[in-house]
């Protein structure tokens, strides 16, 4: 790679996104209306997050500033023992189970 930045045509970007359009298509076959308005809505939300996610990426990567590196990278890095807290059944309470709901709907 060359280090710049990534240019992806509209053609592309259309071929990216077919298998949402034919899923779109189905839904619409399907006489879901109201559900493919909530599904073209989540995907213009996506597409507009990754785009201002991708260019506060192009500006922390091309960043020489160590205290930007070490801030995000800080940001990162510091929740990730928060998030793996709890998740081994070793440490969940043997109590926390009977208070969830049976899969069967009783």
């Amino acid at each position: 790679m060359n280090g710049g930045i990534l240019e992806i045509s509209t053609q592309g970007l259309l071929y990216g996104f077919l298998p949402a359009f034919i899923v779109l298509a189905i839904m619409w076959r399907w006489q879901a209306a109201a559900a493919v308005g909530t599904a073209v809505y989540a995907m213009g939300r996506m597409l507009v997050q990754l785009f201002l996610i991708g260019y506060v990426l192009i500006y922390i990567f091309d960043s020489d500033n160590f205290w930007i590196i070490v801030g995000v990278s800080r940001a990162v890095v510091w929740p990730c023992p928060a998030f793996s807290w709890g998740t081994s059944d070793r440490h969940i309470d043997p109590h926390r189970r009977s208070r969830q709901l049976p899969c069967d709907g009783r």
